[in-house]
């Protein structure tokens, strides 16, 4: 089976963003799909909110709200409701070749039908560039185990090894979109 589903796992703050910035900078396409982002209250980071990149009722909703330093309790309803839309979308959206994942980890865990268009994105004709949170869980696992899958751990690379790994996946993503 050929390779169609592109992931970047890492640290907290290893560069997977960035490097997933460069990329879809370098293909400059027009992609779907979205980015987890931080939102700020008083300059100060509360949780995460979901940048879907096709329009869609209550795009930019938060996922997550703070609690302390570490934790972070999800809004299963925002992955429902918006997470969902935005994946069916990108799916669905016919001038799009590539959708974007950014990012898939702990917070979704309970989120059953957002993780089922993850599921879908992954089996569609599109390529799919995204990023795992590391992290255990079944979820993540069945995606790195996936034939049709490949998960670029960039921990510990060299910044030769990381434009190595950003060239490769070009490459990839290049050679499916030829096709």
């Amino acid at each position: 089976m050929e390779t169609k589903n592109i992931f970047l796992t890492g640290k907290k703050r290893s560069g997977k963003s960035t490097m997933i910035n460069n990329i879809l900078n370098e293909l400059d396409i027009n992609y779907s799909g979205y980015r987890t982002l931080p939102y700020y209250i008083n300059n100060e980071a509360r949780g995460f909110y979901l940048n879907g990149y096709v329009d869609c009722v209550g795009n930019n909703s938060p996922i997550s709200i703070k609690i302390g330093e570490e934790k972070c309790i999800p809004i299963i309803e925002s992955f429902e409701v918006v997470g969902v839309s935005i994946l069916e979308k990108s799916i669905e959206f016919s001038n799009t070749k590539l959708i974007l994942l950014d990012e898939i980890g702990r917070l979704e865990s309970n989120a059953y039908t957002f993780k089922k268009r993850i599921v879908e994105a992954l089996d569609s004709e599109k390529v799919v560039l995204g990023v795992l949170q590391k992290a255990e869980n079944e979820f993540l696992i069945d995606i790195i185990k996936r034939e049709d899958t490949v998960v670029f751990d960039i921990d510990n690379l060299t910044n030769y090894e990381i434009n190595e790994v950003n060239k490769k996946i070009l490459d990839i993503i290049k050679l499916l979109l030829k096709g």
